[in-house]
């Protein structure tokens, strides 16, 4: 149940990290970077590479010292770099380095809860128990977009852009105010995270048996 209701939480926040990143990348300014599409994406490359090149190393730990530890790292990571979001996202490189940030975060997240659910369940039924955490991040995969896209409408902002042959026309688009809440409720989960893992089992594999600390 705590793997699960870990799961989906991680599911929202990693994709509010991707749409808040993306939406915000692209948006012409005063209230966005105006990136172009690939410049974008290329501001979420470092995040990427963090969870493909740091996610053995968190294996590894969580091996060693069990999910707790890490799930409590990763969740106070996770809230670091949402909150560094707020602070500074005023240039591509503070948005590379706020995006590293919180894919450590996101990703020492994600591993530990896997291994919760394959350590802890008998054998018989640790296939059943990953494909059901596994639905479960996918629901809060789903559950990140539209959170994201529903403040991004409700804070919206003006701005007026002046087209060639057409002049000035005023346009709408999501404030500072919709990314600002986008991070800090990504920040928020981090922290509700980190206290239910407060209260987790910290189990851990000793050959072929577990051992709950």
């Amino acid at each position: 149940m705590v793997a699960n209701l870990l799961g989906l939480l991680s599911g929202v926040i990693m994709f509010l990290l991707f749409m808040g990143v993306i939406y915000y990348a692209e948006e012409l300014p005063p209230y966005g970077l105006g990136l172009s599409v690939i410049s974008a994406a290329m501001t979420l490359l470092p995040a990427t590479l963090a969870m493909i090149f740091i996610a053995p190393l968190v294996g590894a730990v969580t091996s060693s010292l069990g999910p707790r530890p890490v799930l409590i790292y990763g969740s106070l990571v996770s809230a670091l770099g949402f909150y560094l979001f707020v602070w500074d996202r005023t240039s591509p490189t503070a948005l590379v380095l706020d995006s590293f940030v919180t894919g450590v975060g996101v990703v020492s997240t994600t591993i530990p809860i896997v291994n919760m659910v394959a350590v802890s369940m008998p054998p018989d039924s640790v296939s059943v128990g990953l494909g059901f955490n596994t639905m479960v991040r996918f629901l809060g995969a789903s559950v990140g977009p539209v959170l994201a896209a529903t403040l991004l409408t409700d804070y919206r902002a003006y701005a007026e852009y002046i087209i060639p042959y057409l002049g000035t026309l005023t346009f709408t688009e999501g404030g500072p105010q919709a990314f600002n809440m986008i991070f800090y409720i990504g920040s928020a989960i981090s922290i509700v995270m980190m206290v239910i893992s407060l209260f987790t089992k910290n189990y851990r594999a000793r050959g072929s048996a577990a051992l709950m600390l």
